[in-house]
């Protein structure tokens, strides 16, 4: 290397790097004295002791200094790795092999991060970074590029993003990469600096360090009808953030405003959960029962024989798929030999598993049941007994608690070991045994599905698959209630206002899910942001999903 080239380099890495005669990893985090209170102090203490950029040997981290182009493209490619080869030609004209960051301006130009015409080929790699090209470079260094081509939708969130730089900065927001200011600006013309391009490197590099929850709002025309979007994102990622379902007044059958379901819980956001018997004129003893799959904290609370259903692992993967559930209950360890068709429900001719969530008592007035507490049967009674805390009731009609009848003549014995499970199914009623779902955490079951592996999927043929066929879900427009994930695992909970089902997955997919699926519409959609309404629903509900943040 040429003595010159040498310096520069030395000079310029100082800048970024400072390495000898500056504070080392270790004394930096410790000593910086001009980050106190600083928006971006957690990021930048982690940023020197991860060596990423250090602080200053007068104890400053000087956050607030504006990064230049060539500083800012030398950190993504040092920290990202671009395996795309370089030309040997100069990307750009006044960026010659001379210039200290030549190699990583190569690299990132060849990986399609910088595209040389958006310059009109002249870098003017020692200007400041900009904030609106920081969110372009960004996004296409991340893999998200298809998702700005995409995006037909406009936000309304930040006032000041126009014209060719608007979806790389909204794309950039919608994966926590990067934020606006208060007042709904981004400022896209302003600088990036030293704190705000450390953040995007972190949030890059480990989506832990994104922010928790935030909002977005859309506006877009997939068939000419302009549908208003509110979003709220949830960064799985992080340690301290937790989505669950919940149920109205912690009961199965009872119904109360998402905002109390919410306050309850404790939650920073919810969104309506699955549908439920709404209406007392048609449902009468089953009002406020869902319809769908609910499991909490481990606990299987309801199933579904219809509709596609998401679940969390203990380690936060998000899972949809359109299945059905079937339960096979043991009898002293032998499987098989006993079933029962629901959970939590009024059925009046098949066998339903009833557990503390139903509330003190079965509530039947016909048929017979057997308790089981501890994993023993205990007694064999009546249709209308106590449910125990630490155990369940399964309660039997008239035509199947008879001697000769399967289930009751292997279960009804005092004594005896009882258990039960929850087996997956297709909608083609084969067997799924996918093993990322054996230890489902959380769940809900709503439906239909509407986009998988980042396609559209919602079909009237595949909703009728998943027993969808009424008009106000396959056909018509409504209110609609969505839930998503990223393919970085960012969780999306999204309404919008009358759209069809074919309408709703479009935008789903467009606000980058790889994997998303409806949640009950009409007068129940709802959302939920950090105690006030994004969109109230028109009537109490039975459930909804929630997010917790730990303290």
């Amino acid at each position: 290397m040429r003595k010159p080239l040498l310096i520069a380099l030395m000079v310029a890495l100082a800048l970024l790097f400072p390495g000898q005669g500056f504070l080392s990893a270790q004394e930096g985090a410790v000593a910086l004295k001009d980050i106190q209170g600083h928006w971006a102090q957690s990021y930048i203490v982690t940023l020197v002791e991860r060596g990423v950029i250090r602080g200053y040997e007068d104890g400053t981290f000087r956050p607030d200094r504006a990064i230049t182009r060539a500083e800012f493209v030398t950190l993504l490619v040092r920290e990202l790795e671009p395996q795309a080869e370089s030309s040997s030609a100069p990307a750009f004209e006044d960026v010659a092999s001379g210039h200290w960051a030549y190699e990583s301006i190569q690299k990132a130009a060849a990986a399609g991060w910088l595209k040389p015409a958006e310059y009109g080929r002249m870098f003017k790699a020692d200007q400041p970074m900009g904030r609106g090209e920081a969110a372009r470079l960004i996004v296409r260094a991340a893999g998200f590029a298809p998702e700005a081509a995409a995006l037909t939708g406009s936000s309304s969130t930040f006032s000041d993003v126009q014209g060719e730089i608007k979806p790389y900065v909204d794309v950039a927001v919608a994966h926590g990469l990067l934020t606006g200011f208060p007042g709904g600006v981004f400022k896209p013309q302003g600088t990036l600096t030293r704190a705000e391009a450390g953040a995007i490197i972190l949030r890059l590099t480990d989506p832990a360090l994104r922010p928790a929850t935030w909002t977005e709002n859309y506006t877009f025309k997939i068939t000419g009808r302009t549908n208003k979007v509110q979003v709220v994102r949830i960064n799985l990622n992080r340690p301290d953030i937790e989505v669950k379902p919940v149920i109205a007044k912690g009961q199965i059958g009872q119904t109360e405003s998402l905002m109390d379901m919410a306050n309850r819980a404790g939650a920073i956001a919810a969104i309506n959960g699955t549908y439920f018997a709404a209406y007392k004129d048609r449902y009468g003893d089953r009002f406020g029962e869902p319809f769908g799959t609910l499991v909490i904290d481990g606990r299987w609370l309801h199933l579904i024989y219809g509709g596609t259903t998401m679940a969390i692992t203990p380690d936060k993967k998000v899972l949809m798929a359109p299945i059905e559930m079937e339960i096979e209950g043991s009898v002293d360890g032998h499987e098989g030999f006993w079933g029962a068709f629901h959970i939590n429900a009024t059925i009046d001719d098949l066998m339903v598993i009833y557990t503390k969530e139903w509330g003190p008592t079965t509530r039947r007035d016909r048929g017979a049941t057997v308790t089981v507490e501890n994993g023993r049967v205990t007694s064999v009674g009546g249709p209308d007994v106590p449910i125990p805390q630490n155990g369940y009731v399964v309660w039997f009609p008239e035509q199947y608690a008879k001697p000769d009848a399967w289930s009751w003549k292997n279960l009804a014995k005092v004594g005896v070991q009882a258990d039960w499970k929850v087996k997956l199914k297709t909608h083609d009623l084969t067997p799924f045994e996918d093993p990322a779902w054996r230890n489902v955490e959380q769940a809900i079951g709503v439906g239909p599905q509407l986009v998988a592996g980042g396609k559209v999927v919602a079909s009237p043929e595949s909703m009728a698959k998943e027993k969808f066929t009424e008009g106000k879900i396959v056909s018509d427009p409504y209110n609609r209630s969505g839930v998503g994930v990223t393919r970085d695992g960012i969780l999306i909970f999204a309404v919008t206002n009358y759209a069809t089902m074919a309408e709703w997955a479009e935008i789903m997919r467009q606000l980058g899910a790889v994997e998303a699926m409806a949640m009950d519409s009409g007068a129940s959609s709802g959302l939920i942001y950090q105690g006030k309404y994004l969109w109230q629903p028109g009537r109490e509900l039975s459930n909804g999903l929630v997010v917790l943040q730990k303290k």
